[in-house]
């Protein structure tokens, strides 16, 4: 008898510890949830992070003034509207992270509209504070209800959560506030009966604690079966998705942040909703986005994933792309690199900012292009075919330009950059650039290729021909648009090495030519370059890349201290396309973009580039394939003075 009483005590205590224990987020969330991405030890992760070079530069006293007003200049114009229209404050939330910080998108299958099929979720662990979390959930709820904010208190599993319900224009409002426009949009007139309407719809956000747990989501569907992961119920578990399990196994387990989505599932419910409303494409009869991306072979993807972990060597992150080689067509074989060596060219120069070098079988690549394209639309597929075929064939008809193309393609693509002259705007998009294209016989392709471009653009200026160094160097002018706020740059390009070499900077080729035969530095002996080669995979899997980060920050941080208004470069101009063009198109102009953004920053304020360089240093990258899919290796060596 006292046998089986110490039994059941033991069999309750275990019990009782196995609830109070908050599972991982594997465990945690429930088997049909497509995306999730998690810091599952949460001051692990921001630990990490203030360590790596950048966070410690954060911290480094040379930054200090710029970093105060940016932070000051922030919480008054960001956070503490924020506050004031939602009732709550950060500083009260800001230490609660104490275990796992989650969020995942959970898929409804018995959802009959497309907005419901999939809910949002944000799940926090609060560990030791949840104390302090509860007291603040019951604040902010009496907040709501003092100042009129529609809200309800409901039992999901026996325990109170909360539901903020609100409305897209409510919410457009509150958001107008916190950020006023610059720029106001004109409204369509009142009696424009084509003008769109947009929907009024109701929005309800649901949150509440459970043990130590934060959840907050637009659905009570989503929580509940976090709550029953919680408590031990029937509920499957991320954990048993067989698609989650090989990721996990292979790339996620014990890294401070990772990223997992599942392509196939969202692919295939997209498919399905496509098919069920009949869309129809804009693009035209030809086009059918189903057929499209069968052909382009996202229907072939399986799940993707990013990591991010740090060691005491430097910051490795990975990205990979499930695609079975089996089923694998399309984008992704069109630029399947081959196992084959991608060390740097001895050609590269030492000073060389950014470095590229992709082994891809150039022909056989453009023979599954023109197929996935065919595929797509076959009237398409065709004209690209004909036009190739009838290139040159106006001077001598049995000429077959697709043919002499094809047969000069080798299998390896280069590409480098060099440091931009100092004077140069932070803008400036010329970046002195150099491609070039491996080729069996590279005098055959750059022939080739101005024959091809003389019949492709004809009213373009004809490609002209000058000799270098005992080669020939062609240019090519395209035609004038008048309409253009600057004149298009030509093409110039040679054969020299094994490649075809192509710039739109003439002097960048004829320094190659030179290059040939004086021998530069190469970037090869870079100090610490092959050591984190290693680190990624080496050089061997056929794509690998350098960038030169601290030389691309010096640039960036001695033009914003000279002229504070050079920030303008860093959002770029909307009708040209700049590095961030386009987020505020016909609104503002970049520099009023960039003053907004200057709010915050007074890049007066920043530092020499001297003071804080030694956090800076540079990166490399390695990308393979195998059977499974695409593997991307990032890895940021420490800076050799932070060791």
């Amino acid at each position: 008898m006292i046998y089986r009483f110490a039994t059941l005590g033991l069999a309750l205590v275990l019990s009782m510890s196995a609830r109070a224990a908050v599972l991982s987020p594997e465990k945690l969330l429930p088997k049909d949830t497509v995306f999730v991405i998690t810091a599952p030890d949460a001051p692990k992760a921001w630990a990490t992070m203030t360590n790596t070079p950048y966070g410690k530069m954060w911290a480094d006293p040379a930054v200090k003034a710029f970093k105060d007003k940016f932070i000051s200049n922030f919480q008054k114009e960001v956070l503490a509207p924020i506050e004031r229209e939602f009732g709550f404050k950060f500083d009260d939330y800001g230490s609660l992270a104490r275990g796992q910080f989650t969020i995942a998108v959970i898929q409804n299958p018995g959802a009959t509209k497309p907005e419901d099929r999939y809910s949002r979720l944000l799940i926090v662990d609060a560990k030791d504070q949840a104390g302090k979390l509860r007291t603040n959930l019951v604040e902010v709820k009496k907040r709501w209800v003092d100042s009129g904010k529609a809200n309800r208190t409901e039992k999901i599993r026996d325990l109170d959560f909360t539901t903020f319900v609100t409305t897209s224009s409510e919410l457009s409002n509150s958001w107008a506030k916190i950020f006023p426009p610059k720029t106001k949009r004109p409204s369509p007139a009142p009696d424009d009966a084509d003008a769109p309407k947009s929907e009024n719809k109701k929005i309800e956000i649901t949150f509440g604690q459970s043990d130590t747990l934060l959840l907050i989501s637009d659905s009570k569907t989503a929580i509940e079966k976090v709550l029953g992961r919680q408590s031990g119920g029937m509920i499957g578990a991320l954990e048993e998705s067989p698609a989650f399990q090989s990721d996990y196994a292979a790339r996620l387990r014990n890294t401070t942040i990772y990223a997992w989505l599942n392509v196939k599932g969202v692919v295939d419910e997209f498919v399905k909703d496509y098919a069920a409303n009949k869309q129809e494409s804009k693009l035209g009869a030809p086009f059918d986005v189903t057929k499209a991306m069968s052909a382009l072979g996202v229907n072939g993807l399986t799940t993707a994933t990013f990591t991010w972990r740090d060691a005491p060597e430097g910051m490795l992150t990975q990205l990979y792309i499930g695609a079975p080689e089996s089923a694998r067509k399309g984008i992704l074989k069109v630029f399947a690199a081959e196992p084959k060596d991608a060390t740097p060219p001895a050609f590269v120069p030492a000073d060389a900012t950014k470095f590229n070098r992709w082994r891809l079988n150039l022909s056989q690549s453009w023979t599954t292009l023109e197929k996935t394209l065919t595929d797509i639309s076959p009237s398409y597929g065709g004209l690209i075919n004909f036009v190739l075929e009838s290139a040159g064939k106006d001077k001598d008809e049995k000429y077959n330009f697709k043919s002499e193309l094809l047969s000069s393609l080798g299998d390896d693509v280069v590409g480098y950059e060099k440091p931009l002259p100092a004077n140069a705007a932070l803008a400036d998009d010329s970046v002195p650039s150099l491609f070039l294209l491996g080729s069996p016989n590279p005098d055959k392709l750059a022939a080739t290729l101005k024959i091809g471009i003389g019949a492709l653009v004809p009213a373009g200026a004809p490609v002209k021909e000058r000799e270098f160094l005992g080669r020939k160097i062609y240019t090519f002018t395209p035609p004038a648009n008048p309409n253009a706020k600057e004149a298009a740059k030509g093409m110039t390009f040679a054969a020299a090495n094994g490649y075809v070499a192509l710039s739109s900077d003439a002097n960048l080729i004829q320094d190659y030519l030179r290059g040939t035969e004086n021998k530069p530095k190469p970037l090869m002996e870079t100090p610490g370059l092959a050591d984190a080669a290693q680190k990624v995979g080496g050089m061997g899997t056929g794509l690998f890349g350098y960038s030169n980060s601290a030389e691309h920050m010096r640039r960036v941080m001695d033009a914003l201290r000279k002229d504070p208004n050079a920030a303008a470069g860093l959002f770029g101009d909307s009708s040209t396309g700049g590095p961030m063009g386009g987020l505020s198109a016909n609104i503002d102009d970049p520099t009023a973009q960039a003053k907004r953004f200057q709010q915050f920053a007074d890049f007066s304020l920043l530092p020499p580039f001297d003071a804080i360089s030694k956090y800076f240093y540079f990166s490399v990258y390695a990308g393979s394939f195998n059977h499974e899919g695409f593997t991307m290796n990032f890895f940021a060596p420490t800076p050799p003075k932070l060791k």
